[in-house]
């Protein structure tokens, strides 16, 4: 058959969209199957600007079926896409899947008749066994559609346990992008077993956590580099030192094949030893992006972090001394946050550069929390009716928690956070990182200044 895969557009309320790694994956395996497959991002635009483009493509496509990524930040857009889809080619199978459809596929199948499946979990095998028996779903593994005005849910469809079965992904599809960022993402591991209140990942990987062998992961590196000579290498695994011997096998494989690049990974910082971050940075690890969230031990333990304050700047020190930069992920919003936290927050951060000649840490934006189906918070803020199910089939973005505090109040101090961390770095650096910024993207510049308030939080009097 001939497969359209769209990533549709995104209503992000804050940050960056990334590039669909999933697509890469799936292409193989429907390739694999023998089908014909296209493949279409549109997560960067909005919806009236990417909707001729759309229209165009489909009609030009004709495809037999469209597979659709929704997440909660595009779903809006990933129903608009599935009503189109019926109206220019009614013909055509539309299957939902990602995270959003993983956990709410009774409420989009039952309000929306264009969707005629979801494909909950993982897909790569899910997808290709499902076209193959549109006419007989009820022995497909891992899918839900509707039976007359009956939902129906399979039998779950256990997660890939041996993921070196996983091919090489596609980046083709996205070269043009890859080229730009010069950056590859790579998945090493799926899954995490941590709690956070916030996420909803232990939700779609089961609270489990899988990794692939580092001859393999080393194997896909060498692939990238061949594509993408001189690109950074960045693991977007959720956490990608679950297991040390694991990580330090890696680096002992890309020693042994003599192979010199840069890269980033994700992961907690409680689990980087003194003896690991030695062995990363010695096989090309520069950066490490840590889930903090908030500076105050308090905040830590309500979104069940499971962190301690003190190890984290111990082990953030450790990382500058032996080379690695970190790039703390910091939020505000979190549930009992007060003025208090904030100013914890400052101060953990300026203990960070304290006594640390080797100060090297990253901080470019505080995230305000969203509220996200499928986590511990989302069940509270539904007790403390602040948000219903009903939400999600309106057109509203993925909302703030804002239930204690406005988002202006959040926003003004996620900047007052920022602002306090650039100026560790002295007058004469934060000075010439605003300038910079000015310089390269003056009207992207004003416009972050302005809606993020930092002009307020500048000359705010104390």
């Amino acid at each position: 058959m001939k497969v359209c895969l769209i990533n549709p557009c995104s209503e992000i309320p804050d940050g960056r969209p990334g590039i669909p790694l999933a697509f890469m994956y799936l292409v193989r395996y429907l390739e694999k199957a023998g089908h014909e497959v296209s493949t279409y991002d549109y997560l960067k635009d909005d919806w009236d600007k990417c909707k001729p483009k759309i229209i165009k493509e489909l009609v030009h496509e004709t495809p037999d079926v469209v597979g659709v990524q929704c997440m909660t930040y595009n779903r809006t857009a990933a129903v608009k896409l599935a009503k189109l889809v019926k109206e220019l080619l009614p013909d055509c199978k539309v299957v939902f899947g990602g995270v959003h459809a993983t956990i709410m596929p009774e409420q989009l199948l039952r309000n929306f008749e264009e969707i005629d499946f979801v494909v909950v979990g993982e897909g790569e095998i899910t997808f290709p066994e499902l076209i193959a028996n549109f006419d007989n779903p009820e022995n497909v593994k891992g899918i839900a559609f509707m039976k007359g005005k009956e939902f129906v849910k399979t039998e779950p469809r256990p997660l890939i346990e041996n993921l070196d079965t996983l091919p090489i992904p596609k980046w083709e599809i996205f070269k043009e992008e890859y080229k730009r960022l010069n950056r590859v993402m790579i998945y090493s591991s799926r899954g995490c077993i941590f709690h956070c209140t916030f996420c909803s990942t232990a939700h779609f990987w089961k609270n489990k956590w899988r990794a692939r062998s580092p001859k393999h992961v080393v194997d896909e590196i060498e692939a990238a580099q061949k594509i993408f000579p001189g690109c950074v290498i960045d693991f977007c695994d959720d956490c990608f030192s679950r297991d040390n011997n694991r990580v330090k096998e890696i680096c002992a494989e890309i020693k042994r094949r003599n192979l010199k690049f840069i890269w980033y990974c994700e992961t907690r910082i409680d689990m980087l030893t003194e003896e690991l971050v030695k062995i990363m940075y010695d096989a090309g690890c520069r950066r490490a992006s840590i889930g903090i969230e908030s500076g105050s031990q308090k905040m830590m333990d309500s979104l069940h972090k499971g962190y301690n304050v003190e190890k984290v700047l111990k082990n953030i020190k450790m990382c500058h001394r032996l080379g690695i930069k970190t790039s703390t992920l910091l939020m505000t919003g979190i549930p009992g946050e007060t003025r208090e936290d904030i100013e914890k927050t400052k101060k953990f951060l300026t203990e960070m550069k304290k006594d640390n000649p080797y100060f090297n840490n990253q901080l470019e934006e505080v995230a305000v929390l969203w509220l996200f189906p499928g986590t511990p918070l989302y069940e509270k803020a539904k007790i403390d009716k602040f948000i219903t199910d009903d939400y999600w089939l309106t057109e509203k973005k993925a909302p703030f928690y804002t239930y204690e505090w406005s988002y202006d109040v959040l926003r003004s101090r996620a900047s007052e956070i920022v602002l306090h961390h650039h100026k560790l770095y002295g007058w004469p650096a934060f000075i010439w990182y605003v300038f910079k910024g000015a310089v390269n993207h003056p009207i992207k510049f004003v416009k972050f200044v302005i809606g993020r308030n930092y002009w307020k939080v500048m000359f705010r009097k104390k």
